[in-house]
């Protein structure tokens, strides 16, 4: 598998955030509890599934993908199109070259075990399931210690939410970070709702339109929607209350320059020096 089966193109879904993701697993790893709760298998498994977690996205969305009948939401029926085509192309080429096959000397129930859990965890990153995730994870934790009987479910379960707040880490990066990967993505976004616009689609990104974005609000609104409720469960189990502290200080900081955003900004969004 090489980085070119990431899309340099994308200002967001790339080899970069492959790695940013990857080495968030590793840092959630490290942590004590987590380490404690995770099998090593299941940890060699998020790390896997860290790497290939977006392997070859297009840069647009599942709901772009569908409205506009791509071969891919065909191939996989609507059913979390991008996560299937990432998982499965990971595996498409490690199993396909002698040469990178790092699962060869497996035995066979040894592979079907971690094949499962890397596609269980990838499958995890579609944010269509967030809070079906969210609730799994806040049913199973107060239970952790006593269900021991458990404890290969319950590693799942927590590589699955540890996953997840590796692929929606931004918010919790320091200012400069977490600013260039907001600028990524919104970017990104925006290249898919002028295209949406042209086509005559529907808007799946509302919001995100050059002329009119508050880029600053979408992030508020993004840690308002999602992230502070996903990092507060997490960095509570994880026993790393400075990642939340970092969330809700970049929080502030977007909400304090959201009052003064003006949409000729987002022009040059991706050369804009973070304030």
């Amino acid at each position: 598998m090489e980085l070119s089966n990431y899309q340099n193109t994308n200002t967001y879904h790339n080899a970069t955030h492959a790695a940013d993701v990857l080495q968030a697993t590793s840092f959630f790893l490290n942590s004590e509890t987590v380490a404690q709760m995770v099998q090593d298998n299941h940890a060699t498994a998020a790390l896997i599934a860290a790497t290939v977690h977006d392997l070859d996205h297009p840069g647009r969305g599942n709901a772009f993908l569908i409205n506009t009948r791509q071969r891919l939401a065909l191939l996989y029926n609507d059913q979390s199109v991008l996560e299937n085509h990432h998982v499965a192309l990971a595996f498409q080429l490690t199993l396909a070259q002698n040469g990178i096959n790092i699962f060869a000397k497996m035995q066979r129930e040894e592979f079907i075990q971690m094949r499962q859990s890397i596609i269980d965890m990838v499958l995890a990153t579609d944010m269509s399931r967030h809070f079906e995730y969210l609730t799994k994870f806040q049913q199973v934790i107060p239970n952790l210690p006593d269900l021991d009987e458990n404890r290969e479910s319950n590693s799942m379960t927590v590589c699955r939410m540890m996953i997840k707040c590796a692929d929606i880490a931004n918010p919790t990066r320091e200012w400069k970070l977490c600013a260039q990967w907001a600028r990524r993505i919104v970017e990104e976004y925006f290249f898919q709702t002028a295209e949406e616009r042209e086509k005559g689609l529907p808007l799946t990104m509302k919001g995100f339109e050059r002329e009119t974005c508050n880029v600053p609000m979408t992030q508020c609104t993004f840690v308002d929607m999602f992230a502070r409720e996903a990092f507060t469960l997490w960095c509570d189990f994880a026993e790393i209350p400075q990642l939340l502290n970092q969330l809700e200080t970049n929080y502030e900081k977007w909400k304090s320059m959201s009052t003064n955003w003006e949409p000729s900004q987002n022009v040059d969004l991706m050369i804009s020096k973070p304030a």
